[in-house]
């Protein structure tokens, strides 16, 4: 999910919340900002534990650690989002906020690959 998360830094994916198009500018800060929304939002986040937990599990993870490490790498990409929305609603550019939104994910993945790591099973190499 690192690498991932990476190439879409540099690709200024929305999802990463280092795009600075107006149109998604507005509509995170739209989100953020209303309340109903941002509760809303909890509950495509339990979702999205849902299915990495049964990804996890498809791959031999048992199942309470699967959801262990879905907690954590979903919260972790969530707030990697809205600190990258918070730096370009502060007004700096994508580009400018790149490479502090590039530290703060190896810091946020570092964190927790350590922990992971000696739990989950490795990744299966990817096809050439």
């Amino acid at each position: 999910m690192h690498a991932q998360f990476l190439t879409a830094l540099a690709e200024r994916d929305p999802i990463t919340g280092l795009c600075d198009h107006p149109g998604v500018l507005d509509f995170q800060r739209l989100l953020y900002s209303t309340p109903s929304l941002e509760s809303r939002l909890s509950h495509y986040t339990d979702r999205e534990v849902e299915l990495l937990a049964a990804a996890l599990e498809a791959e031999s993870v048992p199942p309470f650690a699967a959801r262990l490490a879905a907690v954590h790498l979903v919260a972790v990409r969530h707030e990697l989002g809205r600190e990258n929305w918070r730096r370009l609603d502060a007004g700096q550019s994508a580009d400018a906020a790149h490479p502090a939104a590039v530290a703060d994910a190896d810091l946020a993945f570092g964190m927790l690959a350590d922990g992971l790591d000696r739990t989950l099973p490795a990744a299966p190499p990817a096809p050439a």
